[in-house]
């Protein structure tokens, strides 16, 4: 392709690629082509490359190599003057810049970040997939650990009016505390309110019930699936479990920091349901798992175990009792009795 007729997205591809140290040798050629076009193509890769070096430069954990061959963009298209474009694209490579450089790899496994501008509703999001974790930092300097298959959206002036964010999967979220501007996660079923404190989210839409647990401060929660009800708040190790079923919430003692070692690398079963697993260990490995009878679901397990583990050891422990039976083959699992 002409370099004259490449676009900003493709530009924008080039450089990280190039600063990313994934380029190809045909890549970097083209990069250097569109460069000495003009003084200002110069000086758009120099504030790129300076934007680069600020966000990566605390990046002790970052796989460069890994988490970039897995990057991928989509920035939907739109019509504005040279000037708005410039400026939008200039905003958008800072937001990839930062979304790489705070990337992070548990055990074996690289993370990565999509995050992306959703024009039609000025919200930026971070989506994790299967397999994977990030943690992320708000405008706010709210920090935010996303567990595997989770998505996090906000809008372009978070912090300014407002501090919301919507939540699918699983967070835990240590907020900034701002008495003046509450904290709000909303999710389909709940929202969470607060000023500043530490909690988990565990909102996935195939599990059955949304769990909010509490390690630190307070929290207002409202059942959006009950009929004028009357938000209830939760203190430091209670959990509030909500039924998306019958839309009835419970609340249980629990050891709150049980909920959040996900974000340490570990994974741990308390009296927790087969079924309940089966799901957590799916996200967190990005397998299969076939459970041919249907009554091992309900079985209750314990276990603490560290992501660094295959799965395959973790059902070697898990069979030791003989309550079940598994194979293994092309990340699919099948389970009998």
């Amino acid at each position: 392709m002409n370099n004259s007729e490449l676009t900003q997205d493709q530009i924008d591809s080039l450089i990280i690629n190039v600063l990313g140290g994934i380029a190809n040798a045909a890549e970097e050629e083209s990069l250097r082509q569109w460069m000495a076009q003009s003084n200002a193509n110069q000086s758009y890769y120099m504030q790129m490359r300076d934007i680069w070096d600020s966000t990566a430069a605390d990046t002790v954990l970052f796989n460069k190599d890994t988490a970039y061959r897995r990057f991928k963009t989509r920035v939907a298209a739109q019509e504005m003057s040279a000037d708005k474009k410039k400026s939008f694209a200039f905003a958008r490579f800072t937001r990839w810049a930062a979304a790489v450089a705070i990337a992070f790899v548990l055990g074996s496994v690289s993370v990565y970040v999509l995050n992306r501008y959703a024009q039609s509703t000025n919200l930026y999001s971070v989506t994790v997939p299967l397999g994977s974790k990030s943690k992320i930092e708000l405008p706010d300097h709210t920090t935010v650990w996303l567990n595997a298959g989770s998505k996090l959206s906000y809008a372009q002036d978070f912090a300014k009016r407002s501090r919301k964010v919507s939540l699918e999967g699983e967070a835990y979220f240590e907020v900034a505390k701002n008495p003046h501007m509450p904290f709000t996660v909303n999710g389909k079923e709940m929202a969470v309110k607060v000023l500043g404190t530490k909690f988990n989210v565990r909102s996935y839409k195939e599990d059955p019930t949304v769990d909010i647990t509490l390690l630190e401060g307070s929290i207002s929660l409202t059942n959006h699936l009950a009929d004028n009800t009357v938000p209830c708040l939760l203190k430091p190790n209670e959990k509030a479990t909500l039924n998306k079923q019958n839309g009835q919430m419970t609340i249980e003692k629990v050891q709150a920091s049980d909920w959040s070692e996900w974000t340490r690398g570990k994974l741990v079963f308390d009296a927790e349901r087969f079924g309940q697993i089966i799901r957590r260990l799916e996200r967190e490995y990005n397998v299969s798992i076939n459970v041919k009878d249907s009554d091992l679901l309900n079985r209750k397990f314990y276990g603490d175990f560290r992501k660094a583990q295959s799965i395959q050891e973790i059902f070697d422990i898990m069979t030791a009792g003989n309550q079940f039976h598994y194979k293994f083959k092309e990340s699919v699992i099948t389970v009998t009795k």
